[in-house]
């Protein structure tokens, strides 16, 4: 039997981070969700995650330093989202809940857990479910029905998504080509740079040259810093070349294409249904939608759109409504500056 009090030690507490936080919360809310679908309190099914853990070894993990306090409101508020995703997938897809199938719940928090549980890649670029709830034939397997679930905890906004230089040109109907040159154009000038400074860039990887940007970086004086400087720049110069083209791109579009673009790019349809279950531990709330349909109706009463391209750096495109509310931001940028930037949606 799985215990959920086995991770208790005499250690001193640490503070959680967001992405901790989150992880606890999906896997004790899948916890729960098996508890009201099986009558169990037990974890979530099948599959590991980056770091090759099994939801059990995840959950020990990242609970071994946390107060007894802490832990019993994770659960409370885990306990209470799950009570009230079940009373959804009751309403809206119980076909999932029918007694002579198998229902499994599911950790997927990879992308590619989605594929190995329905057999289909999921269409969406961007976001995705962090837990699934399927039915499957208890004789042969064979999967009837997937629902997957988005959960967010302190807030509820639309998932923060990243996408790559050809994925934002699909999705936003850009020419094929049009960001991804800036790309090259940037690796082009990080070897360059590294050259000038003793490196010998083109029998370097990707991982050297970030290694020689962060001992540049965090050099003591600031001529030592320079070369990490002229990276950095050369990063954000790009960047706001590629904000430039998606704003003069969506800006030439038609209104209904502009917003089918941006909603499709923004909160992508998935190949099953996918809702977000957002609590809010302060309100003792938890509220489900699906953003793909959200998405959709903010924007039809948005009316004419503006875009914003940011000052300073200029790697950040802001949406807005006709009143000038920010609907939604794109921003280009990467982890490693020596690497292809990025788009992240939110």
């Amino acid at each position: 039997m799985i215990t959920f009090k086995e991770w208790l030690t005499e250690s001193e507490t640490v503070p959680l981070d967001n992405d901790s936080r989150g992880k606890i919360h999906e896997l004790l809310t899948s916890a729960h969700l098996n508890r009201l679908i099986h009558g169990k309190l037990a974890h979530a099914e099948h599959f590991r995650d980056e770091k090759n853990r099994t939801p059990h070894e995840a959950h020990n993990e990242l609970v071994k330093n946390i107060s007894d306090q802490e832990y019993q409101r994770a659960h409370a508020h885990a306990k209470q989202a799950a009570e009230v995703i079940h009373e959804h997938l009751k309403t809206h897809h119980p076909e999932i809940l029918n007694p002579q199938h198998h229902t499994r719940v599911s950790w997927t928090s990879l992308k590619s857990d989605h594929e190995k549980l329905t057999g289909k890649k999921d269409e969406a670029h961007a976001g995705g479910a962090d837990i699934m709830i399927s039915s499957n034939d208890k004789k042969t397997g064979e999967l009837h029905h997937a629902v997957g679930y988005s959960l967010k905890i302190a807030n509820n906004k639309i998932t923060t998504g990243q996408t790559g230089s050809t994925t934002t040109e699909n999705a936003l109907g850009l020419k094929h080509g049009m960001m991804a040159k800036y790309d090259e154009n940037h690796k082009k000038e990080v070897s360059d740079i590294l050259k000038k400074h003793g490196h010998d860039a083109d029998k370097m990887s990707e991982a050297q040259k970030h290694i020689a940007f962060k001992a540049s970086r965090d050099h003591k004086t600031e001529a030592g810093q320079t070369m990490a400087n002229k990276i950095r720049k050369s990063s954000y110069k790009h960047a706001a070349n590629k904000v430039k083209v998606i704003k003069k791109h969506l800006e030439s579009l038609p209104d209904s294409e502009q917003k089918a673009r941006i909603s499709h790019f923004v909160a992508p349809k998935h190949t099953y249904p996918t809702y977000q279950a957002a609590t809010i531990p302060s309100k003792n709330t938890t509220t489900i939608k699906n953003e793909n349909e959200s998405m959709k109706k903010q924007l039809q009463g948005a009316g004419k759109l503006k875009f914003e391209q940011s000052s300073g750096n200029g790697n950040l495109l802001r949406i807005k409504n006709h009143e000038g509310k920010t609907l939604h931001l794109l921003e280009i940028r990467s982890k490693r500056p020596v690497a292809n930037s990025e788009t992240i949606i939110k």
